[in-house]
C-alpha cells in the first residue's frame, strides 16, 4: 500500500522506486499491490459469490451466455458447459476456464439478450457485492495509475484522468476446472498463474522460462498487478504488457481479476515524453473502444492476442489505420 497517497512521503517514494524497477528492463514485469486490506479485503465474500454463481444450473447460465449477456446487469457468462468457450489469447491453445464477467460500461452499452433482472442473481446479492468491489478497486486503480505515472517521471494525472472519466474495465470471476487493457489486478486462491521471465530472449534456446507467480495472502490484501496493452502503447513500449498464462493443475482454482481500462473515447497513442530519437514512435493511434472491439474481434476469429514465438502481446502492437 506504499503507493497510496495517504502513505508517508518516504514510504511512498520507496514504493515508486520499487514499482519502476519492477516494470523497466531487467525487472520481473509485474509487482504486488499489498496493504490494501481495507479496500479489497472482502476476498472470502467475493469468492463465495463466485462459487455460488458457478454452481448455478446450466439453464440459468445459458441466459447470460454469448454476446451482450444481460445489458441490465452488465454481466456475461462464458464456459464450455453452455457451449460458449472462453476466447483463447494464445491461438495454439483451447481455453478451459469458465467466467462471469461484469462491467459498468462494456456490457451495458449493447443489446443484451436478457434485459430483465435475474431472480437467481438477485438472491445472491450480486449487484451489491460485485459493484461494491468494482468501486473499491477503482480507488486502488486510480492510486496505482497515479503512482505508475510518477514512477515514470510523469504528472500523476497522466494515466488516471482518462480512467476516472468512466473506464471500460471488467471484473472477472473465473474458475479453472481441475483438468488442465491498461493493467490487471488479480488475486488467485491457489497456484496456477505463471509469468514470463523478462530475460526470455537470453534463455530462448531452452524454451520460454515461465515462472510461478507467488500467491497473495488469503485476506485479499495483496493483488498481482500486471501491465496491459494500454500502458504499453502510452509509453511507446517502455513498459510492456506482462506475458502470463494459466497452467493445467490437478486441482480446480479460482481467481478474482479486474481488467482496468480507460474511458471509451480516450485516444491511446505514445505520449510525447516517451517518443525520442532513440525510441521513435512504434505504435499507432486508436481509441479505447476501437482497441477493445478490435481485440475481441481478433479473438473471436481465432487470431489470438499473444505471440508465443516472441513473448509479446499482438494486441498491444496491433497497427491501426490513422
Amino acid at each position: 500500500g506504499g503507493f497510496l497517497a495517504r502513505e508517508p512521503l518516504a514510504r511512498r517514494g520507496q514504493s515508486l522506486g520499487e514499482m519502476r524497477a519492477a516494470l523497466l528492463k531487467g525487472g520481473p514485469g509485474y509487482f504486488y499491490a499489498a496493504g490494501v486490506e481495507d479496500l479489497l479485503g472482502e476476498t472470502a465474500k467475493v469468492y463465495e459469490l463466485s462459487q455460488a454463481l458457478h454452481n448455478l444450473p446450466v439453464d440459468v447460465k445459458r441466459r447470460f451466455a454469448g454476446q451482450g449477456g444481460s445489458s441490465m446487469l452488465g454481466v456475461v457468462y462464458s464456459g464450455s458447459d453452455v457451449g460458449e468457450h472462453e476466447l483463447a489469447y494464445d491461438p495454439a491453445t483451447k481455453a478451459t476456464a469458465r467466467a462471469w464477467d461484469y462491467s459498468r460500461v462494456r456490457f451495458k452499452e449493447g443489446e443484451g439478450q436478457n434485459v430483465q433482472a435475474s431472480a437467481e442473481l438477485t438472491s445472491l446479492d450480486f449487484e451489491h457485492v460485485i459493484d461494491g468491489l468494482y468501486e473499491r478497486q477503482n480507488v486502488v486503480a486510480s492510486a496505482l495509475l497515479g503512482a505508475l505515472a510518477e514512477a515514470l517521471g510523469m504528472p500523476a494525472s497522466t494515466f488516471e484522468a482518462p480512467f476516472a472519466s468512466g473506464d471500460m474495465g471488467t471484473i472477472r470471476l473465473i474458475q479453472y476446472p481441475g483438468d488442465h487493457e491498461a493493467f490487471t489486478l488479480q488475486h488467485q486462491d491457489s497456484p496456477g498463474l505463471q509469468v514470463l521471465a523478462r530475460d526470455f530472449e537470453r534463455l530462448s534456446d531452452t524454451g520460454l522460462p515461465w515462472i510461478d507467480a507467488p500467491l497473495g495472502n488469503k485476506d485479499g490484501g495483496e493483488y498481482i498487478v500486471m501491465i496491459g496493452d494500454v500502458l504499453e502503447r502510452y509509453t511507446n513500449g517502455l513498459v510492456q504488457a506482462t506475458p502470463h498464462r494459466v497452467v493445467r493443475t490437478a486441482h480446480s482454482r479460482r481467481s478474482i481479476i479486474r481488467f482496468n481500462a480507460v474511458s471509451p473515447d480516450t485516444v491511446i497513442e505514445p505520449l510525447e515524453p516517451f517518443v525520442t530519437s532513440d525510441r521513435p514512435r512504434a505504435y499507432t493511434r486508436c481509441t479505447m473502444r476501437q482497441h477493445m472491439e478490435m481485440t475481441m474481434r481478433n479473438l473471436e476469429l481465432g487470431l489470438g492476442s499473444w505471440d508465443a514465438a516472441t513473448g509479446t502481446s499482438r494486441s498491444a502492437r496491433f497497427v491501426y489505420e490513422e
